[in-house]
């Protein structure tokens, strides 16, 4: 497609630069490719295009102590600073939290299920003591106990959507905008994903946790998933 570009430039639009910067792979013949072509027959690729640089990949961006003190003081509700506690502690995905009901909370074993992105398949995860504090004084703001089956994230306000005044559930867009808020103040650009990198290097740290169960854990492919009662080792915040 680059190569395209230059040689439409080169030959129809009549700009520079005079010879193509994207040069076809020919070490397997020479001259101008498929010069000697029989017309009864389908053309042959014409190889490989050198310009073919290799995707760099981003090292996972940790955030230091020191930065997430100052982005969990930047947070203005108790709300939000119980999900991203959870974020941290545990490296959940943004969606898998947003959609934990009041059923999916263990508060005896600090226990939360959530449901794996792509598979859906159920999965109960710990999380730090500072993160149930943070749910708990959330829940108690709402001022009404939840059922069982009513969403654990909600909106801090009431709306109207023909069904009276009543909070809705938090959505990614509403997340989205805890993040641009804190970030505009601290002059920063951290994400939701920069918190589950957090949390896998910190259980990569610690001695109580193998890999296998830091990828259980986290939900990857072909890790088992952890025991329903996984070890307290877990890192706090």
């Amino acid at each position: 497609m680059i190569r395209s570009f230059y040689q439409f430039w080169i030959e129809d639009a009549g700009g520079g630069p005079l010879v193509n910067p994207v040069e076809l792979d020919r070490r397997r013949g020479s001259g101008r490719p498929n010069a000697h072509h029989n017309p009864l027959e389908t053309f042959r690729p014409e190889g490989r295009i050198r310009y073919n640089p290799k995707i760099t990949k981003r090292k996972p961006r940790e955030m230091p102590e020191g930065r997430w003190r100052d982005l969990f003081a930047s947070l203005r509700s108790n709300r939000d600073r119980a999900l991203l506690a959870f974020a941290v502690s545990n490296g959940a995905r943004a969606g898998e939290l947003l959609a934990m009901r009041a059923a999916d909370v263990d508060w005896g074993n600090q226990l939360v299920r959530v449901y794996r992105k792509g598979t859906g398949a159920a999965q109960w995860l710990p999380a730090s003591p500072d993160a149930f504090t943070w749910l708990r004084l959330f829940l108690a703001d709402l001022g009404v106990p939840l059922e069982p089956d009513d969403m654990v994230w909600q909106t801090l306000r009431r709306r109207d959507r023909g069904e009276g005044l009543r909070r809705q559930p938090m959505n990614y867009e509403a997340l989205r905008a805890v993040f641009r808020r804190v970030n505009a103040l601290l002059g920063s650009n951290w994400s939701m994903h920069d918190l589950r990198h957090t949390a896998a290097l910190r259980m990569a740290r610690d001695e109580a946790l193998s890999l296998r169960d830091v990828q259980a854990i986290l939900g990857h492919a072909g890790a088992a998933a952890p025991p329903r009662h996984p070890s307290p080792a877990l890192p706090g915040l």
